[in-house]
């Protein structure tokens, strides 16, 4: 159940809207909460499934997207579920809808935003070897990381942001899925670093506040590049560098990280 009014057949488009219509019927939230969200989720493809299992689909979306993608995986009472929530996307940026409607239900105890860097990065990329590149394509499997973007570290800030100003108490994560393997990510809020995020902002929240502050994310963009330089040397990433771009960012962000690499054949 996916695509967009422009892609289905009137017939198909109706189904899937009555199937979104079913799925948030179980979400106790505010009427307009729920209108918003049925005109968001109507063509959009939804699952009962588990993390590990959406984490494995994203795995090899890695390599058959050549645009990033973006899911919400959501835990209610025992029921779980994955929302493809992408808006648009470029072969350099993607945007999700906006989930804040949902976050309104406090029976959901695990909200985690999931995208991926596509693998056709390396080929967009003229600092790195397109005989890399096509052999990374070609054999879906990598060493070389595509880390994450200020936009990512920003929006994690964002989210948790949210949370705190709705006074919403849940387990909130994001993932990043990229060709040498899946990062999970979070903020310590705490992080003297948290209330700089807010400084140089716009916005009528703390979340907008941080979402919209250029020159932090000018900052990110030059520190992130340099790691990505490193991390992309030799062979690809090491244990020894990992753990330098894993502690440099909780240090000097408050960005918590977890990393696992891709091993089984996808």
């Amino acid at each position: 159940m996916k695509g967009s009014p422009e892609n289905l057949s009137r017939r198909e488009f109706l189904k899937a809207t009555v199937a979104g219509g079913i799925f948030l019927a179980e979400f106790l939230i505010s009427g307009p909460a729920r209108a918003a969200l049925e005109k968001l989720f109507g063509s959009q493809e939804y699952r009962n499934e588990d993390l590990e299992s959406l984490l494995r689909r994203m795995e090899r979306m890695v390599y058959d997207d050549v645009n990033e993608v973006m899911w919400v995986y959501v835990e209610r009472g025992n029921k779980q579920y994955a929302i493809n929530v992408l808006k648009e996307a470029t072969d350099r940026s993607a945007q999700g809808i906006d989930l804040t409607p949902l976050y309104e239900d406090q029976a959901v105890s695990k909200a985690y935003l999931l995208h991926t860097h596509p693998a056709a990065l390396f080929l967009a990329d003229p600092s790195f070897p397109r005989e890399k590149a096509e052999k990374i394509l070609r054999e879906k499997r990598s060493d070389y990381s595509r880390i994450l973007s200020p936009g990512d570290i920003l929006e994690c800030v964002a989210d948790k942001m949210r949370l705190l100003d709705l006074d919403i108490r849940r387990e909130s994560k994001h993932f990043l899925v990229e060709p040498s393997g899946i990062w999970s990510y979070d903020v310590d809020l705490s992080h003297p670093s948290t209330q700089e995020m807010l400084s140089g902002g716009d916005g009528d929240s703390r979340a907008e506040m941080v979402r919209s502050n250029g020159l932090l994310a000018m900052v990110l963009q030059v520190e992130l590049e340099e790691w990505q330089k490193k991390l992309s040397e030799g062979e690809g990433m090491t244990t020894a560098t990992l753990e330098e771009f894993i502690t440099w960012a909780k240090e000097t962000y408050g960005i918590i990280l977890e990393y696992r690499r891709t091993v089984s054949s996808l």
